[in-house]
């Protein structure tokens, strides 16, 4: 059977107003209101911007109609996850001058400079006046591993219990990271996680929960095409899962980039 490519037009003005959103985040345009009311609305709104970009991603990769959709959009996934890297890893370079210019006003050192950059750019996906980057590499991540599953795994079944578990994993983490004190034998982990990672807010524990709920949708897009406006609700009430759960600045760090273990 032959694969039948779809369009949809919702997903992309969905995008398009969305986006904008996603800019207003980094903008922070009521702060200045002083009203808590109007900012809590904005803000919880806004939440959902950049979880709908993973969602959509994986949906797209998944939803059409063929023979074998979970095989198939696995395979469009591990194509997808390559583009992607790609275009992150030339958005860096356009950043490199910018991170570099950063890196020169905080006072570091060439070899700081160097280790702090290949950190942020391998382990966290943002850099020095590059933080918007890290979108880029937790989808090349989640969607790479989404391709596993669906390579290796007979059914999105294992892939669906697999990503909430991280989810959870992750908010596991961030709880023992805001804890005063862990036991003696985690906290070397904990804190060597945070040192080479800085955040959960990755395609592992994040990202990768968005990606198979779109991934999940897309497989069983017939069926949402018949959902009643309560379970629709309910489905768009998930990204926020992730904003609850995962907290994208671990407090137990300093407020430089990168913690010390890593400085020279």
């Amino acid at each position: 059977m032959t694969a039948v490519r779809k369009t949809y037009a919702h997903i992309d003005i969905a995008k398009f107003i969305l986006a904008f959103f996603v800019v207003a985040i980094h903008v922070r345009p009521f702060d200045n209101w002083e009203n808590p009311t109007v900012d809590a609305l904005f803000y919880s709104a806004a939440a959902v911007a950049v979880p709908y970009f993973f969602i959509a991603s994986g949906f797209l990769c998944f939803a059409r109609d063929e023979e074998n959709p979970w095989k198939t959009g696995g395979q469009r996934a591990r194509r997808q996850a390559k583009a992607v890297l790609e275009l992150y890893l030339i958005w860096t370079l356009i950043y490199l001058p910018i991170i570099a210019f950063g890196s020169m006003q905080d006072g570091l050192s060439v070899s700081e400079a160097v280790i702090r950059f290949a950190q942020g750019t391998i382990f966290v996906g943002e850099n020095i006046w590059a933080w918007p980057l890290w979108y880029l590499l937790a989808l090349a991540v989640a969607l790479a591993v989404v391709s596993l599953f669906a390579r290796f795994a007979a059914t999105p079944r294992g892939l669906a219990v697999f990503a909430t578990a991280m989810l959870a994993a992750g908010a596991g983490l961030n709880i023992l990271n805001h804890a005063e004190t862990l036991p003696v034998a985690i906290a070397p982990l904990v804190d060597g996680y945070f040192d080479l990672f800085y955040t959960t807010r990755n395609g592992l524990f994040e990202g990768l929960f968005y990606v198979v709920c779109g991934v999940i949708l897309g497989l069983n897009q017939h069926v949402v095409g018949q959902l009643k406006a309560p379970v629709i609700a309910l489905i768009a009430a998930i990204p926020y899962l992730g904003c609850v759960m995962i907290t994208p600045r671990p407090r137990r760090l300093s407020a430089q980039y990168l913690p010390s273990a890593f400085s020279l």
